[in-house]
């Protein structure tokens, strides 16, 4: 399936960014999948979130759930958060907003700012070309 394929080539590459915050996870005790409450314990809405988390410190999933589904109300801390799939897209924190999904069933979004590093999709963990590691900015 196409989504699948789509999958497994955002894991490839966010292969960087994997490896960086599961070192830190690690280092520190934290799970790498946490809850919004997690990162924003200040924040009353964010301890009722049991539909969305934070994957290492900068990126915000929230799946989507039913067949067929291609948008849905998500929850954003604090701060502003852009759109990973898109980077014209940016959403203020602090409330609600009504997001489509762009590539794959899930929204994925960015802490502002922040600079996650991308490899080339690999066929295995072992091909891929450390050396053409790149960093955007979000």
């Amino acid at each position: 399936k196409d989504s699948f394929r789509k999958s497994v080539e955002l894991k490839y590459k966010l292969m960087p960014y994997i490896l960086e915050e599961s070192k830190k996870a690690s280092e520190n005790g934290w799970p790498l999948m946490k809850t919004l409450f997690f990162e924003y314990p200040e924040d009353e809405i964010a301890w009722g979130i049991e539909d969305e988390y934070l994957f290492g410190e900068q990126l915000l999933v929230a799946p989507l759930f039913k067949e067929n589904q291609t948008s849905r109300k998500v929850y954003l801390p604090k701060g502003t958060w852009v759109n990973y799939f898109d980077k014209n897209e940016e959403f203020s924190g602090g409330q609600y907003h009504f997001i489509e999904s762009k590539e794959l069933p899930i929204i994925v979004l960015v802490k502002k700012g922040a600079k996650i590093k991308h490899v080339p999709v690999a066929d295995c963990v072992r091909d891929i070309d450390w050396n053409s590691c790149t960093e955007i900015e979000y």
